[in-house]
Parts: structure tokens; C-alpha cells; sequence
């Protein structure tokens, strides 16, 4: 029987604008709100600039240099997947060159961020795309249980509804924040500075939780089995709904477990329209070290949603 072998793609040479390689300071970043920030990722080899010392802070950021970006940043890679045969980026899109520059970042990311097959990668990437390959991002080095609280957003009427979970996961972790009128500008092109915020912001994040994750099941193992006693838990799950002002509901989630020693934790909130919005949970193995008494309990986790949407509750898998 033939070995599967996996295939890594050759090296190619890169132009001048990148985003991976150590450069001189830049020129062009003094007085800008994030100068300390991209200081800080070019030291660390994460992004240089344009055209030798120029990081061209205000200008948007595309697809190509975003991608790069995020795969760099974050260290994706695709070492765990074994192919039967060498992945071209024609393989998964109709717009990027097996030859591009930036052709493997793009495989990467068809395997940890999700791309389009028509993605067009010289075209520029909105504040809400963005979002969403960020969150996606994170998502691959961990869960990362939050409080999910409502952001009420200005302008959340020109947000996609398969980005508001991502931006509102941004804005609960503090990786980004609304601006002095309380919008998003979600259709707004991204900028390179605005995106070299959240980038430091979201490495910081995954990096000060990585070391205070709770001991909790693989996520792929949450589903419970016949004789664990957590049978039955997703079916059993209550979902209580308490008003805290007009705009405003907290949502209670109450778990049965078969001991106290067991919690609960909100992983996301999914959108998928019509006014819904699905609160995915996951339970919390309890302390090895410490003795439980054997009765049945409840967990409870709470977030707040507006009164726009009608939630329901998912167990994560």
C-alpha cells in the first residue's frame, strides 16, 4: 500500500510589500494611533512595510497582504494535513496564480480561515471581512471562553449578519472598539494600521489566555457518551430570558449535570438571521483533584443579547 506523503510547495521569492520580514524603522508611522503597536510587530519579524522604510499606514489593506498578514501573525500553517498530491492555490480559487507570491498563504488559509474560491486577492478587505478572518483566526489556537455581552452597535443595520458574531466577539475581548459615535464602519475598507491594531490586540489576547485556560474537554469530544451521566445534557438545557432595559435582554443558559463540580462556558453566539441567534455552549469538567458529593445540579452561564433576537442554545462540537 502506497504511504501518503505530504507535499509543502517551494519557496518563492517575494517582492517588495510584505508583511513577514524584520525591515528598517519606518518612516511614516510617527503620530499614528498605533505606531507603538507596529513598532512592536515589525521587532518581532511579524510585518514590515512598502517600498523599503514606508509602512503606508493609511492606506487599505487587500486581500493578498491581509491573508499574509494573518497567517504570519498567528503561525497557521498546514502541517497536519497529509495530500495525496502537492496543493496548488488553483486547487481551491479561480483568482490566485499558483506562481503568486502569496499563493501558499492562500492554501493555508483555505484550511484555517476559510476563503471564497472568487476571492479577488488585489481587492481591498472591509473592517467586517477582516473581522471575521480574525475571529476565525484565533479560533485556531484555542477556545477562549468569554463574557458575551451585547454591544449595541450605530451603524449594526449595514453589518452582514455572518459577521456580527465575529465583531461582537472583537468588542467583548477588547481586540477592537467602536468609534466615538459607536459604529463599527463595517463596509468601510480596513486600513494597514487599523489592521496592525487588531492584530497586536489579538496575539495579545490569545497569548495572556493561552496560559489561564480551564481544563475542559476537546471540543470534538463534547458530545457526551452512554454512562457519563451527561446524557441528555443539550436537550436539558433552559434558556431564561430577563429584560434589563428596551434594547436590552439577559440570557440565562441552565445546564444539568451530574455534580456541582461540573460549570458551563458561552464559546460563541452565531446570527443566522431572521432574528435568531444561537448561543453555543460548552461544558466544564470538574477539578480531578477535589471530591464531589454525587447529586444532580445545575450550571448556569449568562449573556446579555438585544431584544431584537429570539435565542436558542447549542451544545459546541
Amino acid at each position: 500500500m502506497k504511504t501518503k506523503r505530504k507535499w509543502i510547495s517551494a519557496a518563492v521569492v517575494l517582492p517588495v510589500l510584505l508583511w513577514g520580514s524584520v525591515a528598517m524603522a519606518f518612516s511614516d508611522t510617527a503620530g499614528d494611533p498605533a505606531e507603538a503597536k507596529i513598532n512592536a510587530l515589525q521587532k518581532e519579524g511579524i510585518l514590515n512595510g512598502m517600498n523599503g522604510d514606508r509602512f503606508a499606514p493609511k492606506e487599505v489593506l487587500t486581500y493578498e497582504q491581509g491573508i499574509r498578514l494573518l497567517v504570519k501573525g498567528f503561525d497557521l500553517n498546514i502541517d497536519n494535513i497529509r495530500f495525496f498530491k502537492e496543493p496548488k492555490a488553483s486547487d481551491y480559487y479561480s483568482k490566485v496564480p499558483d506562481n503568486a507570491w502569496y499563493a501558499q498563504d492562500f492554501i493555508i488559509a483555505q484550511f484555517n480561515l476559510g476563503l471564497p474560491a472568487a476571492v479577488d486577492p488585489k481587492s481591498t478587505v472591509t473592517r467586517e471581512q477582516f473581522a471575521v478572518l480574525l475571529a476565525n483566526a484565533i479560533n485556531q489556537k484555542g477556545t477562549f471562553p468569554t463574557i458575551l455581552l451585547y454591544n449595541v452597535v450605530a451603524d449594526e443595520s449595514f453589518i452582514d449578519p455572518n459577521a456580527s458574531g465575529s465583531i461582537q466577539f472583537l468588542l467583548n475581548t477588547k481586540i477592537t472598539k467602536l468609534d466615538a459615535k459607536q459604529q463599527f464602519r463595517p463596509k468601510s475598507s480596513i486600513t494597514r494600521s487599523e489592521a496592525a491594531d487588531m492584530l497586536y490586540e489579538a496575539r495579545a489576547f490569545v497569548a495572556s489566555h493561552s496560559e489561564q485556560q480551564p481544563s475542559t474537554q476537546p471540543e470534538e469530544t463534547l458530545t457526551p457518551e452512554v454512562g457519563s451521566g451527561l446524557e441528555g445534557a443539550q436537550n436539558e438545557v433552559d434558556v431564561q430570558i430577563d429584560k434589563i432595559s428596551a434594547d436590552v435582554n439577559k440570557v440565562t443558559l441552565t445546564v444539568q449535570v451530574p455534580h456541582p463540580g461540573y460549570g458551563v462556558a458561552i464559546t460563541g453566539i452565531e446570527f443566522p438571521g431572521g432574528g435568531k441567534a444561537v448561543i453555543r455552549y460548552r461544558l466544564i469538567d470538574p477539578d480531578p483533584d477535589m471530591f464531589y458529593p454525587m447529586v444532580i445540579s445545575t450550571a448556569k452561564v449568562s449573556t446579555y443579547l438585544s431584544t431584537d433576537y429570539t435565542p436558542s442554545a447549542k451544545l459546541a462540537k
